[in-house]
């Protein structure tokens, strides 16, 4: 009997799981990691709740991935969802 291309795939995810251990039993979280971690989402929140319309830290982070994208994305020659015009004219561009 062949492979196909489903059973392939599921072999594949399964190799995943099993290397990232995504199937295992979760392990309980000391109470010491829930509160620094509560602690630095209250920090954050507060931080960026004080900087209302302006300039967050993470918004570097934003701007990184969103520029990474057209490098991504900028062989397209498919419009986008919106109807917007297509990305650039061609393959012929990414070359």
């Amino acid at each position: 009997m062949l492979p196909t291309i489903e059973s392939s795939m599921r072999e594949y995810l399964d190799s995943i799981a099993e290397w990232s251990g995504a199937a295992e039993d979760w392990r309980p979280i000391s109470r010491g990691a829930i509160l620094g971690w509560l602690i630095f989402y209250f920090l954050f929140l507060l931080y960026a709740f004080r900087m209302h319309g302006g300039y967050l830290f993470i918004d570097s982070a934003n701007l990184v991935v969103h520029e990474g994208g057209h490098l991504l994305f900028r062989c397209s020659a498919q419009p986008s969802a919106c109807g917007e015009e297509p990305f650039c004219s061609g393959w012929s561009r990414c070359f």
